[in-house]
């Protein structure tokens, strides 16, 4: 997401707790990503076709998506007023504790 948003695109980190997981989310206000674009942003060798794209092959996010499948995480996308990745990993039992 980084390397391909324009200069002065702010790019937004959290984590937050959402009941029994934990929420790894990064977002920026750049251009995004067509819809019809999303359903194959996690697949290898695929890309987002915003008009702004600067090289790169297209396996970071497939990275990401095979990294919460092996941790039994989920992930999504959204995009509006730029594009929104979402971790969501499960609590181990052990660690969780009432909110």
């Amino acid at each position: 997401m980084l390397a391909h948003c324009p200069p002065g695109t702010r790019t937004t980190l959290s984590v937050r707790r959402a009941g029994n997981a934990a929420v790894l989310g990064v977002a920026d206000n750049g251009p995004g990503v067509p819809q019809t674009d999303l359903a194959n942003l996690f697949k290898p060798f695929q890309r987002g076709n915003s008009g702004t794209a600067k090289g790169g092959v297209g396996l970071s996010l497939a990275l990401v998506n095979a990294i919460a499948h092996h941790r039994v995480a989920r992930i999504g996308a959204v995009t509006d007023g730029g594009l929104s990745v979402a971790v969501t990993f499960p609590l181990a039992a052990a660690m969780q504790q009432p909110d």
